[in-house]
């Protein structure tokens, strides 16, 4: 008894420390890191530039143009523009003058821009700032250099010609309060590490639950709906598959309630924050239905936005406010992802740490606590993973439970993404004897894991008349960004050299850029770019991750390595070969839009290289790793604040 309560004082003790030491430490780097950039300018709106439009400064022509900004948190601070001097031998002066509406002088600037500078950003700071200013820009070429361009932003009228601005603002004032508060959530996570880790000693699934869920907290008040690749798209098929199934709207026009129109802005960024703050804060609830004009994707499958369609179905009978719809759908994917990650961890009998540690990737939280498709993508390979492996390298009966948890993972994984993450369904082919003694039951055991997908594999195309697999294969497809010709099949089959060519440059020259989306070095629309050797830690970790441990000292043979490495790289090889087809015109020099993303579903797969007999993690050091796992995504969760206040 006196031990035992020797050993409470003493954990209580250590906790307090360790807390008092992080609350310490966090505040060195808030005061340090966050601090100064929650202090300086914020971007406030910018011009829309979709297409690179220049247009010449020729001398003494001035080009204007006119913006109202007005704000209840921030003050107008500075006006950016764009300019450029392509001549090779001159130097050039630009000046820029910022009027009132009365035709005051409100700031003016001079720059001097080098020859053969293609971009150059020009700010014009405002010495009085204000809340509502109704301002005149003026740019002009003061020099004799007529080589002088300026950008211009979109409009359907090519001969008008409007400035390409970005408009900076004082820091909105909630921005501190936000972020002590995303700084204390990420001690917390922290904190409750070492607690669960050191003290009371729960199981690492358990840990997963709680830290997973906090980061997702964090990730979701960063991101806004709409920043996450693509999440517009999504968000419009699960608000208009909710409005079909409440029979509100058909496939040909996504009907949608007038309060969930959202901001599609792809940019983490303080304006982004604030903007949704402000829609929260008003919470519109209208209950008419207006039409779009977008027709339903049919890319995707009511499987892809169940949880979401699900919860928005609940929200709009219930009368939640629109945003707080959106935000709710994507709650509830992340659940739905957390639910699964946490069974396919307790149920993995090997590799337990590498599952946890790819379970909290910043890539994997991010795409998570999205209306992506993703959810349900890593959702499923968590599982077919976790119980797959089971199947195999587990010591105890195999359950019908067991059984039915696996047929159902295994055929959503193949309704998404044409099926492309089939291989993983082909991991409880490597039962052997050892794991089941009776042949006849080993293949018995076999055939029912694996008929249930290929039957929803090869049927469900047929049911749904999906055949977008043969049309990229055989027929000439246009893409629309360059519109142009895309690869096909026929033309690889024609030009094997060239197709070769193509596939190595891409691979020689996006390598690296592939590995570091795939850990989430660049999140957002790949628009917030993280620092590298925060992600060159995640790059270690995730191998170190596969070492064995204590508990965990079962091998992996290398016939099984082997076929998970190529597996590995079959997948790999065909996500480029898709986009080649999808998203990459005839004759360019490499592949197009592939990320890294699409890749994180059979990283597991690659990573089990490391995994040998000489390494082995004592209970001590395992402890270690899997605090050093949460201490590394509270880095790179301050790490997103940081950039988000400087976008």
């Amino acid at each position: 008894m006196k031990h035992k309560i020797c050993n409470i004082v003493k954990n209580k003790k250590a906790l307090i420390i360790f807390s008092i030491f992080v609350i310490i430490i966090s505040s060195i780097i808030a005061y340090v890191y966050v601090y100064p950039k929650a202090n300086g300018d914020a971007l406030f709106d910018q011009s829309s530039i979709l297409k690179d439009r220049w247009i010449s400064l020729e001398k003494d022509k001035i080009v204007s143009n006119e913006y109202s900004f007005s704000s209840d948190n921030s003050k107008l601070s500075a006006i950016v523009l764009v300019i450029q001097n392509l001549d090779n031998q001159q130097n050039g002066i630009v000046k820029a003058t910022i009027y009132d509406k009365n035709h005051s002088v409100l700031a003016t600037e001079k720059i001097t821009i080098s020859q053969n500078e293609q971009s150059l950003d020009f700010k014009v700071e405002l010495s009085e700032k204000k809340n509502e200013e109704q301002v005149i820009i003026e740019l002009e070429n003061i020099s004799e250099n007529q080589n002088i361009k300026t950008r211009i932003a979109d409009s359907e009228d090519i001969n008008s010609v409007n400035l390409a601005y970005r408009i900076y603002s004082t820091m909105p004032s909630f921005i501190i309060y936000f972020m002590i508060i995303l700084l204390a959530i990420v001690d917390l996570i922290v904190i409750l590490g070492f607690y669960f880790i050191f003290i009371k000693k729960i199981s690492i699934e358990r840990i997963f639950l709680i830290i997973a869920l906090l980061c997702g907290v964090c990730y979701t008040l960063l991101f806004t709906p709409g920043t996450i690749p693509d999440e517009s798209t999504h968000i419009r098929n699960t608000l208009g598959y909710s409005s079909i199934l409440l029979s509100k709207g058909t496939n040909e026009d996504i009907v949608i309630r007038e309060c969930e129109q959202f901001v599609g802005d792809t940019q983490p960024s303080v304006k982004t924050l604030n903007t949704y703050r402000n829609m929260l804060l008003e919470n519109q609830d209208s209950n008419k239905y207006i039409k779009t004009g977008e027709i339903l994707s049919s890319d995707f499958s009511v499987i892809s936005y169940l949880p979401g369609i699900l919860t928005v179905t609940i929200c709009r009978l219930l009368s939640v406010g629109g945003i707080l719809t959106i935000y709710l759908a994507r709650f509830s994917n992340f659940v739905l992802y957390l639910l699964s990650a946490y069974f396919a961890i307790k149920k993995i009998p090997i590799c337990k740490n590498a599952l946890f540690t790819l379970s909290l990737l910043p890539m994997v939280i991010h795409q998570t606590i999205s209306l992506s498709y993703d959810t349900i993508i890593l959702s499923a390979a968590w599982l077919v993973i976790g119980y797959g492996f089971y199947f195999v390298y587990g010591d105890t009966e195999i359950k019908k439970k067991d059984i039915c948890i696996y047929i159902i993972a295994s055929c959503i994984l193949v309704t998404q993404k044409t099926g492309i993450y089939f291989v993983l369904n082909l991991i409880p082919l490597l039962i052997n004897k050892n794991r089941i003694k009776e042949r006849k039951e080993r293949i018995i055991l076999k055939l029912v894991l694996t008929f249930p997908w290929i039957i929803t594999m090869f049927g469900l195309p047929i049911i749904t008349n999906n055949n977008r697999i043969k049309k990229s294969v055989s027929n000439a497809n246009v893409i629309a960004w360059a519109n142009k010709e895309g690869y096909s099949m026929s033309y690889f089959l024609s030009n094997k050299l060239e197709a070769v060519m193509l596939f190595l440059r891409t691979i020689v020259k996006k390598f690296d850029h592939y590995i570091f989306t795939t850990l989430g070095q660049y999140l957002g629309s790949l628009n917030l770019i993280l620092s590298r050797k925060i992600f060159v830690g995640w790059l270690v970790t995730i191998f170190a991750a596969c070492f064995k441990n204590y508990d965990d000292k079962k091998d992996i043979s290398m016939v099984h390595k082997i076929l998970y490495i190529l597996a590995f790289f079959a997948v790999c090889g065909a996500t480029m070969l898709a986009m080649a087809f999808a998203f990459t015109p005839v004759g360019w020099p490499t592949i197009e839009g592939v990320q890294g993303r699409y890749f994180l579903p059979v990283l597991i797969l690659l990573i089990v290289i490391v995994r040998n007999k000489k390494i082995i993690l004592k209970r001590q050091w395992n402890d270690y790793f899997i605090l050093w796992v949460i201490l590394l995504q509270g880095i790179t969760i301050i790490n997103i604040m940081g950039q988000i206040l400087i976008v």
